[in-house]
């Protein structure tokens, strides 16, 4: 949780300059991937480039992805390791956080709570 907070502390500093090509690399990596923790830490951090960027709408689409991802494989908890049980719950309160901060920033503030 305390690296979570401060990873969100410099999130602005290592994502403010943004471009549509690393933002398509990312996008390019998570396509590739077949591993679903790999591919809910990208669908996070495509969420936090959208919303630097601005793109809210795709930020909180990413968000969402996260939101379903996660939220299907815990329910398949007795297949996860005590690992990926994790990152999938970490995964799962990043993409939340990332969907409210978006939504407060797009002026949504009745749904970010």
């Amino acid at each position: 949780m305390k690296k979570i907070l401060i990873s969100l502390l410099f999130l602005p500093i290592f994502l403010f300059s943004q471009t549509p090509q690393q933002i398509d690399s990312v996008l390019g990596v998570y396509k590739k991937t077949n591993i679903d923790t790999v591919k809910i830490k990208l669908l996070n951090t495509l969420s936090k480039m959208h919303l630097v960027t601005g793109d809210f709408d795709a930020a909180i689409s990413f968000s969402n992805q996260g939101i379903t991802l996660s939220t299907d494989k815990l329910k398949k908890i007795k297949s996860l390791t005590k690992r990926e049980d994790e990152i999938f719950n970490i995964g799962l309160a990043e993409s939340y956080l990332l969907k409210g901060m978006t939504l407060s920033d797009k002026g949504d503030y009745k749904n970010a709570k």
